[in-house]
């Protein structure tokens, strides 16, 4: 049975930026808020109503968190599938732990997108008796080893030439990392969609991403892309979410070739840093679009309202000084999101804006470079 607007109780695992946004589009419509991390610094808190810090193995912790609230979901893909199994048997969560357990080990999301026949990265399982020569026969000689958990942002991989390369001790690599083949690409685009749990679909428009270092940098929206393209990209992205029976928001990353063939590079189970424009240039944001689909509520309308730029405010603006804000504030166009967080490490998304507008990209494009210069980056 669905909650009214105003009524029920959500409660999100991990308090990162993602539930921190959730939690802003939760209290808008009227629900009430918990949040629970091991962190007490975690920056979502700043909108909750009830606040469980702990460790995830916390049983008492736990069993609290899940009286406080009527429907969860996830921060982050991370959060212990056990944790989820719990939950499970008193209330809804999505994404459940079956979809949490497909996603969070690398090589069984591969797996996965094989069985379902999805154009994806070419990878390779390691076990003990791997050698480089089968690696080099079986992906070529450029490979990138990624772990098979807790990776993300560029962390946890290991680029490698394996014709410069004779020896890897592959028995310590066993059950932790895979094997993939680096490609060339032209363009690297995401797709997200909510689906309802009652099968209904919402797509957002397809965008472009700038990463650096692993690390998303920029997205614009909407991609310059083939219409083609476009709707191969959510096609895939819906027969995903079809399989898992997932409900809620999902983010698909694509490689795209100079012959506009899409191959999938992950999967985020929740919403993304590249729909992050979402709130602002669309009519309804990815954040309540999750927070309708887990509380059982009519999906919003996705519309984009403005073309423009998403970019990523990291930590490293902080390190000589405070970034200029004064100057920041001053362009027009632009829409500022922090996060709250400290400290203000390099790497760390401490923030995001949006350089938008209604009808021209040549406008977008100006205020981009204002803004970068700005930055000075």
């Amino acid at each position: 049975m669905s909650l009214g607007l105003g009524e029920g109780r959500i409660g999100f695992l991990g308090g990162g930026q993602l539930a921190r946004m959730m939690a802003m589009a939760a209290k808008r419509l009227g629900l009430t808020v918990s949040v629970f991390d091991p962190s007490e610094s975690a920056c979502a808190f700043s909108f909750a109503d009830h606040r469980f810090i702990a460790s995830w193995d916390d049983k008492k912790a736990v069993r609290q968190f899940i009286d406080s609230a009527d429907r969860f979901s996830i921060d982050h893909e991370h959060v212990p599938v056990e944790v989820l199994q719990k939950i499970e048997k008193k209330a809804f969560v999505a994404p459940s732990s079956s979809v949490l357990a497909t996603i969070q080990d690398r090589l069984e999301q591969r797996r996965f997108l094989s069985r379902l026949g999805v154009g994806q990265t070419e990878y390779f399982e390691i076990n003990s008796s791997t050698q480089v020569s089968t690696l080099k026969e079986t992906l070529g000689s450029k490979v990138i080893f990624k772990t098979r958990r807790q990776g993300y942002d560029g962390k946890g991989q290991k680029r490698v030439d394996l014709n410069q390369t004779q020896k890897i001790d592959f028995s310590s690599m066993k059950d932790q990392w895979v094997a993939e083949k680096k490609i060339d690409f032209v363009k690297e685009i995401s797709a997200i969609v909510c689906r309802s749990a009652d099968g209904n679909f919402c797509d957002f428009p397809v965008v472009e991403n700038r990463h650096e270092h692993g690390i998303l940098v920029s997205s614009h929206y909407p991609a310059d892309v083939s219409k083609k393209v476009a709707a191969t990209a959510l096609e895939v992205v819906h027969a995903i979410a079809e399989a898992l029976d997932y409900v809620g928001v999902m983010a698909v990353e694509f490689f795209l070739s100079s012959s506009d063939q899409l191959k999938v590079n992950e999967i985020a189970p929740r919403v993304h840093n590249s729909g992050h424009f979402t709130w602002g240039a669309c009519l309804t944001s990815q954040f309540e679009q999750h927070v309708r689909a887990v509380m059982a509520l009519p999906l919003g309308d996705p519309s984009l309202v403005s073309k423009g730029v998403m970019l990523n405010l990291m930590g490293d603006l902080w390190q000589t000084s405070k970034p200029r804000f004064n100057a920041m504030l001053q362009i027009p166009g632009v829409e500022w999101v922090l996060y709250g967080k400290s400290p203000a490490r390099l790497g760390r998304k401490m923030g995001h804006c949006l350089v938008h507008d209604h009808a021209s990209l040549d406008a977008v494009a100006l205020r981009f470079e204002q803004l970068k210069k700005s930055l000075e980056i």
